[in-house]
């Protein structure tokens, strides 16, 4: 028998199995394929409630002595929190629901600490990336594409500078307004999510 492992940040999880190796074989070559073609956007971080960390999912081809014959990198796709949001979006379900909603008017796009502000008016929106590193990624790759579909109306300024204050404090006082969370939730530079 030949097995096909996925590695995850909690074990390791098997996807296929078959007593014949061309059959693996194709398998894995095809899952990797696909893997390369469908990930837009690949998660590079994981959290958990203590810290965020660096993470790379592999995966395996096995014999039944349990020898590893082939092993990759396989990518997955990375989902943001957005507040106010049921759910994790990733970045295609970010340009649909909350970038394209603001395409009608001039919209400003910065980072604070390890979020992206979209701010138009009184319209306020927030997404929460895992760290300040993987903020500045998304925000780069947000760029490029809006840059590449050639939408004018999203301008992106940056990260929001320490002094003066005033403009950190006043946007602070408009996510929490916006959320209904504590300020301390937006002082951070990485998140528990």
């Amino acid at each position: 028998m030949f097995y096909v492992y996925l590695t995850k940040p909690k074990g390791k999880k098997l996807v296929f199995s078959s007593s014949k190796y061309r059959e693996t074989l194709s398998f894995y070559h095809s899952f990797l394929e696909n893997n390369k073609k469908n990930i837009v956007y690949p998660k590079r971080y994981i959290s958990n409630k203590k810290e965020v960390s660096f993470e790379r999912y592999y995966i395996f081809l096995i014999d039944e002595q349990k020898k590893v014959l082939l092993k990759n990198e396989y990518l997955v796709e990375e989902k943001f929190y957005v507040y106010g949001a049921k759910k994790r979006y990733t970045v295609e379900q970010l340009f649909e629901k909350v970038f394209l909603k603001f395409v009608e008017n001039f919209t400003s796009v910065r980072m604070f600490k390890n979020k992206i502000v979209l701010e138009s008016g009184d319209d306020i929106e927030c997404i929460l990336t895992k760290n300040l590193s993987e903020c500045d990624r998304l925000y780069n790759f947000v760029k490029s594409a809006v840059q590449s579909k050639k939408i004018y109306s999203l301008l992106f300024l940056g990260k929001i500078p320490e002094k003066p204050r005033e403009m950190k404090i006043e946007l602070i006082q408009k996510l929490v307004a916006f959320t209904g969370l504590s300020h301390y939730q937006f002082k951070r530079n990485s998140t528990r999510h």
